[in-house]
């Protein structure tokens, strides 16, 4: 696994609700040292999907993303 570590940077999970991307996410990063993010953590405030965050804090938070050398989302 640590040589596949190092060919992948990051990793992008695309599926249905309920499908175990999270799962997937997890068992991932956790074999390839990967921090883990949620694209609904990014896009939505924390208690449910009322209410989007507001865009600038969306767009800086992923700026800030792409900055690091890894992560599983």
């Amino acid at each position: 696994m640590e040589s596949l570590s190092k060919q992948l940077q990051r990793i992008v999970i695309i599926g249905n609700s309920g499908s175990g991307k999270s799962h997937l996410a997890r068992a991932l990063a956790s074999k390839l040292g990967f921090e883990v993010v949620h694209f609904d953590e990014l896009f939505w405030d924390p208690g449910g999907f009322n209410t989007k965050r507001p865009t600038e804090i969306v767009h800086s938070e992923i700026r800030e993303l792409s900055t690091r050398e890894n992560w599983s989302m």
